[in-house]
């Protein structure tokens, strides 16, 4: 955009220096390619030479013959046209350097309007961002110092909390008088208890195992056979009658 104004403002200043020379009637030619066509076609330019030169022509003739003399009014004529011409031209010409250069003032406003509005605006986030710059320090400093409070709080708490106990001692506590085990006199009561019922049980249970027969009655009831005879044990009557006489 500096660029684009810069180059508008070396614009109007160049048809600036055309209008000055315009309004103080100091243009000595147009440029080629300026204005309209005489009736021949001939550029602007062309005209001014044509002119120039007829009127050379017209001067030369002049001195050897009278205005009515008909190639001298042909010339005179000729001079008119091409005068017309000229001053058309000159006037189309005049206007459109004045267009140009009211429309080169206006395109360098819009454009110094538009910078003024652009630095203003960059002048505008510059300051924001000194501001943003300013209020984020002192966020991070506060962060920081929040940080800092919180973690004092925490440890402070945690101090607090190892100090305070929630127990409360409901009875003093007392020395026992003897060991709280183990219990012996229970142990071997029941110790002898369960060895009593432990022989009561096998001995039921051998007696329920032992399918043998002990008397004749036996022997008759289960097989169904008389007794014929009986056969002592001699040997268990002597073993008892030893141990009779060793006891008297």
């Amino acid at each position: 955009m500096s660029k684009e104004l810069t180059n508008a403002q070396v614009a109007r200043i160049g048809l600036e220096a055309q209008v000055d020379q315009i309004r103080k009637n100091q243009v000595p030619q147009l440029p080629s390619g300026t204005g309209g066509s005489s009736s021949t076609g001939s550029t602007t330019p062309s005209v001014k030479n044509q002119l120039d030169t007829a009127m050379s022509d017209y001067v030369a003739m002049a001195k050897q013959f009278k205005p009515d003399y008909p190639p001298m009014v042909r010339a005179k004529a000729r001079i008119d046209e091409l005068q017309r011409t000229y001053d058309a031209d000159m006037r189309a010409y005049s206007q459109g350097v004045i267009a140009s250069f009211n429309a080169a003032k206006t395109k360098e406003a819009e454009l110094q309007e538009e910078m003024s509005r652009q630095r203003s605006q960059a002048l505008s986030v510059n300051d924001a961002s000194v501001g943003y710059a300013i209020l984020q320090r002192e966020v991070d400093t506060n962060r920081e110092l929040y940080n800092s409070v919180l973690q004092r709080m925490k440890d402070l708490g945690l101090a607090a909390e190892s100090q305070s106990s929630n127990t409360v001692v409901v009875d003093d506590a007392q020395v026992p008088g003897g060991p709280s085990g183990p219990h012996r006199t229970m142990a071997i009561l029941q110790a002898i208890a369960f060895g009593l019922a432990l022989g009561i049980g096998l001995a039921f249970l051998i007696e329920y195992q032992d399918k043998t027969l002990k008397t004749p009655e036996q022997v008759e009831q289960y097989l169904r056979l008389p007794n014929l005879a009986a056969v002592p044990a001699f040997s268990r009557n002597e073993t008892r009658a030893n141990r009779q006489a060793q006891w008297n």
